[in-house]
């Protein structure tokens, strides 16, 4: 009988080794879980890692492909045009100010508060966040990508009210804790609403010449960078999937933060 047990606990124990060396091994990521995420009519089995360093939790977006921009009526989000999208990890929300501090030392935001996402910060501060934390800002594509989940809707619960998933433009706060709403099939929160969010990519005024793949897109005036998602007190379709803004690279704003990557090319 202790025969049978032991060798039943050693078929076990290889299972679940097989099980875990199937997960991407990512340097300075540790492998958590596997979490299902419902929104709409789109659900994802997310890998879930967590970074060292700072303790974030970051969603393994799966490859794919999808149509980028709106042929609405601003001209900024045109022509739609297909992209492809290799793997890559998101934070799963904004970097909080307690994140920041952790990291930086300091802490500039105005509305203050530890579960709060840091703003009040421009672009270079966040390049300098991402080189002492060896992560990234997203790629514009990259962002609307992961906001989209699968979703082709202008926004990623749908066309209606969102309430449920994002802070709405009346509140007159600055900003909301992170995470407090619910996320998007990929398990991300605040893609819309609560703190706007630093991208990668330099400026440009359309998508004609834009790269086919995920890569940031640089070139032209590189003090003008993008950012997305919206922010409380604007109108909510600020913060709809296609649309997109700039701002000075060496500027602050009280509601612009950002969120993380991690590139797995």
């Amino acid at each position: 009988m202790k025969i049978i047990i032991c060798s039943l606990c050693l078929t076990l124990s290889l299972l679940v080794g097989q099980e875990k060396s199937e997960k991407l091994l990512i340097p300075g990521f540790r492998f958590l879980e596997t979490k299902t995420y419902h929104c709409i009519k789109q659900s994802y089995n997310i890998d879930i890692y967590k970074h060292k360093q700072t303790g974030m939790t970051f969603s393994l977006i799966p490859q794919g492909d999808f149509w980028m921009g709106n042929e609405g009526i601003d001209k900024r989000e045109i022509p739609v045009h297909k992209v492809s999208v290799s793997s890559f990890l998101l934070s799963q929300k904004e970097v909080s100010q307690q994140v920041w501090q952790q990291v930086m030392s300091s802490n500039p935001s105005l509305n203050q508060g530890k579960s709060l996402p840091v703003e009040n910060v421009n672009w270079f501060e966040c390049q300098e966040f991402c080189q002492r934390t060896g992560l990234k800002l997203p790629s514009e594509a990259q962002w609307e990508y992961a906001y989209r989940a699968g979703t082709k809707t202008l926004y990623y619960w749908g066309e209606e009210d969102g309430n449920a998933y994002a802070w709405q433009g009346e509140l007159t706060s600055p900003t909301q804790e992170v995470g407090q709403k619910k996320p998007n099939a990929f398990g991300l929160y605040d893609m819309s609403g609560n703190a706007w969010e630093w991208c990668q990519d330099t400026w440009h005024w359309n998508y004609y010449g834009s790269p086919k793949t995920a890569k940031a897109w640089e070139g032209g005036n590189g003090l003008f960078r993008v950012y997305r998602g919206g922010g409380l007190g604007v109108s909510t379709v600020y913060g709809s999937a296609s649309s997109r803004s700039w701002f000075i690279a060496e500027r602050k704003w009280k509601q612009l933060g950002f969120r993380v990557a991690a590139y797995l090319e």
